[in-house]
């Protein structure tokens, strides 16, 4: 209980004080100088800045600052140092309110103004030299006023420790007076009645909940401390708390603070959880591979996809359902001894604190020992015409791969048509015939190839024309025909001299009439074009006009 005044008479009195102490506490007495002594008339109620504050008794911070001296008095446990922070905490000047001593003996004479015998929350509770402790007196917090004659306290001490402590008047324990430097007002007595609870699971990873229960006062806040067998958790102060691998095998616990302006703050307490156990992993789609299973590649593993994320992934590879010595990483080089075998991966999901989880991917197709490989595309050689043959030629390695052939009309399979040749039919024509190559070997990745004609498959055509001259003119008759069209379509161009006429064939038939002809021998020219299914054709002649 030292201030920063040391005197000769201060020392003599700590000895004697000690000496008194000593004696009291040998004897089994109730007063002592370092702090006070449980007796029938306190209790203590907890002890230590941390105990006190797992315990929801708080020490409004002290235990963090104690390092620094204040109102000039010594820092570190020490009473009077103690309870000039809370005074400045209350609003008090940060410079000592009088000169002169500053032991705890001296305050209630120093300031006897404003010190008598009613207790208040906020207010000091004064301990004159050798009233129930040493020479150099003692002071401390008032907490809680219960009645007239019993209050709880909050006190640090020389040499000692930090406690709060219940105070009964009738049990003899009481202090000299009470200095009201900064007493808090009145307010609603707070009193936990159902006391808070936790909701949740104790598992790594999972949310808890707190809740308050259920208080009188209405207290206007709650503070929360979460707790991990018994110890605060730091940082852990709000309503929730997510369990960490931290807390693995410890029970949670929770006490909660009301607290109200004009009233001192009340803390109880929740049921601690069960021990926590390890957290597990929720997997949302499965691992996977990429790559081409073939000799000389490799395979790359996808982890897929987890709930909570796992801080790391491990793999196992396998051939065949066996675990490839060594194959740990997330890629596999394949070999040629895995050729015709299958490959599958299993994932691991790690985390501290949770159980390891494993999922297994998809089994990939054979290990091929290559890529069959087309050297030189493929071609369709051949007449595009009915009856006409046409060959597919390509080449490719390894020599010893198997082609199969796929003939195709506009994109569909011309049933039977699948060797490497294939000759027109009269259903080809008007469309696009093409051939689709596939080959394959044991073991080895298959190919493919393709080729087309390069237009639609047409018939030839023939022009007949019969020219008979008029006087003064021409008629002209033409007839277009195919072997493989029963009646052909189209325009058809006739040009006599330099006189053009353009008509359309009807039932593969047309006439032309041309006059005003001067008498003479004309030249005679017909130009049949192409169509979807025929090729074009021409004919020439002459006509003699009278």
């Amino acid at each position: 209980m030292r201030s920063g005044a040391m005197t000769v008479r201060w020392w003599s009195s700590v000895i004697a004080g000690v000496m008194f102490a000593t004696l009291l506490v040998v004897g089994g007495g109730g007063a002592r100088l370092l702090h006070l002594r449980e007796t029938s008339g306190s209790t203590y109620l907890c002890t230590g800045y941390d105990g006190c504050n797992a315990a929801g008794y708080s020490d409004s911070g002290y235990g963090r600052v104690n390092g620094k001296s204040y109102w000039r008095m010594y820092p570190g446990h020490n009473c009077v140092n103690y309870v000039a922070y809370r005074m400045i905490q209350a609003g008090m000047p940060t410079a000592r309110p009088w000169n002169g001593d500053g032991n705890a003996a001296n305050w209630g004479h120093a300031e006897a103004g404003i010190t008598d015998q009613t207790p208040a929350v906020g207010a000091v509770a004064w301990f004159d030299a050798y009233h129930h402790v040493g020479s150099a007196g003692h002071v401390a917090y008032v907490e809680k006023v219960v009645s007239p004659s019993e209050i709880v306290i909050s006190e640090d001490s020389w040499g000692g420790t930090f406690h709060w402590q219940r105070l009964t008047k009738t049990g003899g324990f009481w202090p000299s007076g009470f200095i009201h430097f900064k007493d808090k007002s009145a307010g609603p007595v707070l009193a936990n009645q159902v006391k808070p609870f936790i909701d949740g699971t104790a598992k790594v990873g999972q949310q808890l909940t707190g809740h308050v229960g259920t208080w009188s006062g209405k207290p206007s806040h709650y503070a929360y401390q979460w707790t991990a067998k018994g110890a605060p958790i730091a940082g852990a102060t709000s309503s929730t708390f997510t369990v960490t691998a931290a807390q693995l095998n410890r029970t949670i616990g929770l006490t909660v603070t009301g607290s109200h302006p004009k009233s001192t703050s009340v803390s109880t307490s929740a049921d601690a959880t069960a021990a926590v156990v390890r957290g597990t992993f929720t997997n949302g789609t499965l691992p996977t591979v990429s790559g081409t299973p073939i000799v000389d590649d490799q395979l790359t593993a996808s982890p897929g996809s987890w709930t909570p994320d796992p801080a790391s992934y491990t793999y196992t590879w396998l051939d065949n359902g066996q675990a490839i010595s060594g194959a740990t990483t997330q890629t596999l080089p394949l070999t040629s001894g895995m050729v015709g075998d299958t490959i599958t991966l299993i994932a691991h999901a790690r985390a501290a604190g949770f159980k390891t989880a494993t999922r297994t991917s998809q089994t990939t197709v054979d290990v091929a020992a290559g890529q069959i490989e087309v050297s030189t595309p493929y071609t369709v050689s051949g007449t595009m015409e009915p009856g006409s043959v046409l060959n597919a030629s390509g080449a490719f390695t390894p020599a010893s791969a198997t082609p199969s052939y796929q003939w195709t009309r506009d994109g569909q399979k011309i049933p039977g048509a699948t060797g490497a040749s294939y000759q027109l039919q009269a259903a080809d024509l008007g469309h696009h015939v093409a051939v689709n190559v596939s080959l394959a070997q044991p073991q080895w990745l298959p190919a493919s190839g393709h080729a087309a004609t390069p237009g639609y498959i047409r018939t030839p055509t023939h022009v007949l024309l019969k020219s008979v001259g008029v006087k003064g003119g021409a008629v002209i008759h033409l007839h277009v025909h195919s072997a493989d069209v029963r009646t052909v379509s189209g325009k058809v161009l006739v040009r006599i001299g330099r006189v053009r006429r353009a008509v359309q064939l009807v039932n593969g038939s047309a006439k032309v009439e041309v006059t005003g002809l001067r008498a003479g021998h004309y030249p005679v020219r017909v130009y049949y074009g192409r169509t979807a299914t025929t090729l074009p054709s021409s004919r020439t002649g002459g006509v003699t006009v009278r």
